[in-house]
């Protein structure tokens, strides 16, 4: 493949209700491929890798640091990495029903969200030091590679004060998968607890907050 317009005839892994999985059907609706005019092998994205390195599909939608130690391993046999525009636009905290329930347990998840989003600014602003812990001790890349990871896919922190886009983004994924078949027509705004809304925005220093839109 020299390009995203080479899909077609392609097969292709996808877990459609992973985020990798969103990004291929978004990709495909994007360039106006039809599901038809490709061969969707589903798969966990635990799988992904594999998949690629037996030859079980064409391509796949690698996060980092796997596409890293994918190119390293096969980039000599032609193996490469294709960008795509589309892109998980979300970072969300998911929670059982029953959890959000609890009023003892939806307390301390609103006491967790400022620690997590706090967490996602300490690692913006201390990229050396992230890239040593995660990338580099945790997942066994070099500091140079988890140092080209973070130039090329770090997006600053950014918390909104609403959630009306993140809500419209996520009804147009649930639609695509509803029109592939995999899940029935569902209103997004369901899936989103409005209670913890602004916690994440609020706990940020200003520079990190967006407004309603972005």
């Amino acid at each position: 493949m020299e390009s995203l317009d080479d899909l077609r005839g392609k097969k292709i892994a996808v877990s459609p209700g992973q985020a990798q999985g969103v990004v291929v059907l978004r990709t495909l609706k994007t360039l106006g491929i039809g599901f038809d005019e490709v061969e969707i092998v589903e798969l966990p994205s635990t799988q992904f890798l594999t998949a690629l390195q037996s030859g079980q599909v064409d391509v796949a939608p690698l996060s980092e640091p796997s596409l890293t130690k994918y190119l390293d391993e096969y980039g000599d046999e032609g193996a490469r990495g294709i960008v795509t525009p589309e892109v998980d636009a979300l970072t969300v905290l998911w929670a059982p029903v029953s959890v959000l329930e609890d009023p003892a347990k939806a307390a301390a998840i609103k006491s967790f969200i400022p620690l997590w989003a706090q967490g996602d600014v300490w690692a913006w602003e201390n990229p050396d030091e992230w890239i040593q812990a995660y990338y580099v001790d945790s997942e066994g890349v070099s500091f140079e590679d988890g140092k080209r990871i973070i130039d090329s896919v770090g997006q600053e922190p950014r918390y909104p004060s609403s959630w009306d886009y993140a809500i419209r983004w996520t009804q147009e994924t649930a639609d695509i998968l509803a029109e592939g078949g995999w899940f029935s027509e569902i209103d997004a705004e369901d899936l989103f607890d409005r209670r913890f809304e602004t916690v994440a925005y609020e706990s940020v220093p200003e520079i990190y907050r967006v407004g309603a839109d972005s």
